[in-house]
């Protein structure tokens, strides 16, 4: 019995990290539309996602990187509703520094925080030090510390330890020389695999992003995926239609500006979705064949505000 409990208690690690994530989905949706439902349909959404409770099920890194990303959408929501007070800094800042101290998936989502830190962030002249400070301090302590600690052992220009890792792992290297490598090892080219969907690239990764839980590759029924089917295809298709109406709207002078600061911030989630799909891609071509969808699901909170989105238009249409 106590070796069982020994063994099981690593994984409470995981369902905690993943119960998290339910919860920081439900405040990001919560503080985005203002509306409970809304809220509360996310967070059954990606509670009830196989894959997802599959990774909650068993120790794995994936649900930091999923909690971590998650965590940080919610911040900048925040921000992008003007809430700029010192918890939201601090919130900003330890979601930063748990990505950080996160994996490599989990690092994408940073270009996008960037960029809807320096659109939307505004404070007083004044505050600028003083929250500064506290953004900095909040990132070290959240994970910042990992890359302060791997520079002053391994050097400056080695803040993640990869020389070190490459130093290691021909030691315990286990594949042969074949193995290993990236499609391009099989002539399969970025353009091949994800333009031209080589071997169903792109559908076998929404289908295990879904289920197909892992390595196990177990797939599930189409009742279960047919749903989510149709939220990737809702948000995809909101933002087409909103990309045209804005358009449209800009050539007519007929755009307001608030509209206009909701679509720039729609469009920093949609380039954040479509960049981790790049980078999942470009790691399967070039690094590691691996066609697990798990690794797109740092990026779940930006589909669901634009699958959300699209069914409160759709909801005032009709």
């Amino acid at each position: 019995m106590g070796s069982k409990a020994w063994h099981m208690a690593p994984r409470i690690g995981s369902v905690l990290l993943c119960a998290l994530t339910v919860a920081f989905v439900y405040l990001g949706l919560y503080w985005y539309f203002g509306n409970a439902w809304y809220a509360v349909v996310g967070s059954a959404l990606i509670g009830l996602l196989p894959q997802f409770t599959f990774i909650a099920s068993h120790l794995n890194d994936d649900s930091s990187a999923i909690f971590s990303a998650t965590m940080l959408f919610a911040a900048l929501i925040l921000i992008y509703q003007r809430r700029t007070k010192l918890s939201t800094i601090v919130f900003l800042g330890l979601s930063v520094g748990l990505v950080l101290v996160s994996k490599l998936s989990a690092w994408l989502v940073l270009p996008t925080a960037g960029l809807a830190f320096l659109l939307f962030f505004r404070i007083e002249k004044k505050r600028w030090l003083p929250c500064g400070l506290i953004l900095i301090a909040m990132t070290i302590i959240g994970g910042g510390w990992w890359l302060l600690f791997n520079m002053s052992h391994y050097g400056i220009d080695d803040f993640r330890a990869r020389n070190i890792q490459r130093e290691i792992a021909p030691r315990h290297k286990t594949l042969k020389a074949f193995q290993g490598r990236g499609f391009i090892a099989h002539g399969i080219g970025f353009y091949q695999l994800g333009i031209r969907n080589h071997d169903n690239f792109v559908g076998a990764s929404i289908k295990s992003a879904i289920g197909h839980l892992g390595w196990l590759q177990l797939r599930l029924s189409p009742v279960q995926y047919t749903p989510y089917y149709a939220v990737l295809i809702l948000a995809v298709l909101y933002y087409l239609m909103r990309v045209l109406f804005v358009s449209v709207r800009c050539w007519t002078g007929m755009q307001e500006a608030t509209d206009t600061r909701r679509f720039i911030f729609e469009t920093l989630l949609a380039g954040a979705i479509v960049f981790q799909a790049l980078a999942y891609t470009y790691r399967n071509v070039y690094q590691d064949i691996q066609v697990q969808g798990k690794y797109l699901l740092p990026i779940i909170l930006p589909l669901l505000v634009l699958f959300l989105a699209a069914t409160r238009v759709m909801g005032h249409t009709f």
